[in-house]
């Protein structure tokens, strides 16, 4: 129990180090910092921070993990997408190929240590 504590209080102070290595100004972090322990007047909880596509793909994809991670208990998942029939397989394929290709990265991020 005192490691854990011990590694939470440790984690919390690296947290609040990043809240302050991250903002552009001492007057943001401290406006970020009590936006964390305020209350909202929305409804952040139902639509999260991104809205509620967002929201829907994350539950979506967090649904194809755990069938994944289900059928990975009794079989490789690579064996149960062979054993498909050839049209199911392809159509697996073909689906995490638009997936990709709809929600991956397609913008530019500039590298994060580029002011040092």
């Amino acid at each position: 129990c005192w490691s854990f504590l011990c590694w939470l209080t440790t984690f919390g102070f690296v947290l609040l180090g990043w809240v302050f290595f991250r903002a552009q100004s001492l007057d943001a972090a401290i406006v970020l910092l009590r936006g964390l322990f305020t209350a909202t007047d929305g409804p952040i909880l139902i639509e999260g921070v991104f809205g509620v596509r967002h929201m829907l793909i994350v539950v979506v994809g967090l649904l194809l993990l755990e069938f994944g991670h289900q059928v990975e208990r009794w079989t490789p998942l690579d064996q149960w997408i062979r054993r498909r029939h050839v049209v199911c397989r392809w159509l697996i394929y073909l689906g995490l190929t638009l997936f990709v290709l709809n929600f991956g990265a397609t913008e530019e991020v500039p590298f994060f240590y580029f002011q040092f």
